[in-house]
C-alpha cells in the first residue's frame, strides 16, 4: 500500500492505492525491438559557433585582466580607485586617435571601419599612449601595461 497525504489549508486527507491494483503501462509501439539491434552513434565532435568562441576568448581575456589588476590592488592610483580608471582614459585617447581600443577578438567590437588589433597590441596600445600623456596615468601605470602584455602572452593571447 502507498500512502499519499495532500494537506490544504484547513483540510488534511488521505488517499490511498493499493500497488496491486494499478496496471503496468506497455508501449507497444516497438513491438519488434527485441529482435531488431540496437544502433547508437558516439561522437566526440564539439561544434563551438564563432560567437560561442568569441565569448569564451573574451571569458579569458576578461580573466587576464582581473588578474593583472588584483596584482596592482595596493598601488597608488590616485586621483583614481584602481587602474580602471586611467585605463578608461587611454581607451578614450585610443579613440580619439583613431586606434579600435578593442582588440578584434572581444564580441563588443562592432565598428567594422576601424582597425582592430589582438590583445598584446591592446597592452601596447595603452602603454604607448600612457608614455605620451604621463600626466593622466598613476606612476605605475607603464608596469601594469608590461605585466598585462605578459600575462596575455602566459594565456596564450
Amino acid at each position: 500500500m502507498i500512502k499519499m497525504r495532500t494537506n490544504y489549508i484547513n483540510n488534511r486527507e488521505t488517499n490511498t492505492v493499493n500497488i496491486t491494483e494499478v496496471a503496468p503501462q506497455n508501449n507497444n509501439s516497438r513491438s519488434n525491438s527485441k529482435n531488431e539491434p540496437t544502433k547508437t552513434a558516439n561522437s566526440d565532435t564539439i561544434n563551438i559557433s564563432d560567437s560561442s568562441k568569441n565569448l569564451t576568448i573574451a571569458q579569458r581575456a576578461k580573466k587576464v585582466i582581473d588578474d593583472t589588476l588584483s596584482e596592482f590592488k595596493d598601488v597608488d592610483c590616485s586621483p583614481y580607485y584602481d587602474m580602471t580608471g586611467p585605463i578608461a582614459d587611454m581607451m578614450v585617447l585610443m579613440d580619439i586617435n583613431g586606434i579600435h581600443p578593442i582588440p578584434k577578438d572581444i564580441l563588443s567590437s562592432s565598428n567594422e571601419n576601424k582597425n582592430p588589433g589582438d590583445f598584446i597590441q591592446y597592452a601596447d596600445n595603452l602603454k604607448a599612449l600612457a608614455e605620451k600623456n604621463l600626466d593622466k596615468v598613476p606612476p605605475k601605470f607603464l608596469d601594469f601595461c608590461d605585466k598585462l602584455k605578459e600575462n596575455f602572452i602566459a594565456n596564450g593571447f
